[in-house]
């Protein structure tokens, strides 16, 4: 398979909403005043962005507010309706779950003006068969004919990792989807591994002409993002961009570090503000870049530091995409 099949610009349905697509995404959880940082930043945010129900639902964001970019994706909740953090959560705070289910989800969806072009991702319901779960999204989607369905897979065994050959043995009947979502850490319990899962279910999308958009939830962060979509993924959304600093070479670090360089003479609200600011011009930059990629598959205009480039050439080669 030629990495120009598995790398390039996808079509959301139509040839009106296109792929590569790096999507900034805002969450209660771990950010008290995430209803002031989104007003503030929202009409910076022309692209795309991600949002959950859950929090509008509870007005942690007011749902007046939302409309800013053109392109929404609206989240089912299941991140902000359980109380545990993830290991990559660099602000951990008391954090207290509300009731959420299906019900509320939909009263959500039902509520969303479509000022916006809506994405909808599918209520995860865990530990359930591959079938199953596929059969509960369209169940719900059927009843949203005018959004975007964003079909989010969830793991259903103990390890907490997708079964990629039950996924893919039930992939023909994916197409009905608009998307194919994963969350990053559940697509293996490696780097590798998980390359290798995201090259097997984008080559068996091929085999059967079912050209989708991938999704990966929860990666935002620019080396990843450039691994996984040269790998076949397509559309990126994640908190790392209210957790870190982007630097020019495409490196994560933490905002007091940036701070340090760049503010140090601002107070921690503004300087946090301005690195939100910095971090939404470098992801718009990243998504032109990614875009430029897919005419000519110039590496020398990947925009990260050459040592984190030759590691993923040398994986490309290592599948022979390259």
């Amino acid at each position: 398979m030629k990495l120009e099949q598995i790398c390039k610009i996808r079509n959301i349905k139509s040839d009106y909403i296109k792929t590569p697509m790096v999507v900034p995404s805002f969450s209660s959880k771990g950010f008290i005043d995430i209803d002031n940082i989104h007003r503030m930043l929202n009409k910076y945010i022309i692209n795309s962005k991600l949002i959950s129900a859950y929090d509008l639902y509870y007005k942690n964001i007011s749902s007046e507010d939302i409309y800013g970019s053109e392109i929404l994706f609206l989240d089912s909740g299941g991140y902000e309706s359980k109380n545990y953090f993830q290991t990559s959560n660099i602000f951990i705070s008391e954090y207290k779950t509300l009731e959420w289910n299906e019900n509320k989800y939909e009263d959500v969806i039902r509520n969303i003006k479509p000022i916006s072009d809506i994405i909808i991702i599918n209520y995860d319901f865990e530990k359930d068969k591959t079938e199953n779960q596929i059969l509960f999204a369209q169940r719900l989607f059927s009843n949203y004919d005018y959004l975007y369905k964003d079909f989010l897979i969830k793991p259903n065994d103990s390890k907490g990792m997708i079964n990629i050959e039950e996924y893919i043995a039930n992939i023909e009947k994916l197409s009905t989807f608009d998307i194919l979502g994963f969350t990053e850490k559940e697509l293996g319990e490696s780097i590798k591994q998980r390359l290798e899962n995201l090259l097997k279910i984008r080559v068996a999308l091929i085999n059967l002409e079912i050209d989708k958009p991938i999704h990966i939830l929860g990666c935002l962060d620019p080396i990843s993002i450039w691994l996984y979509f040269l790998f076949g993924a397509d559309i990126f959304d994640g908190l790392s961009w209210l957790r870190y600093a982007y630097s020019e070479t495409g490196e994560a670090i933490y905002n007091s570090n940036n701070n340090l360089l760049k503010y140090c003479e601002y107070n921690l609200y503004e300087s946090n503000l301005m690195m939100y600011y910095s971090n939404i011009k470098y992801l718009q930059n990243l998504n032109f870049e990614m875009n430029k990629f897919c005419y000519n598959y110039n590496f020398d205009n990947i925009k990260i530091k050459k040592p984190y480039i030759s590691i993923i050439q040398d994986l490309l080669k290592e599948f022979n995409l390259i």
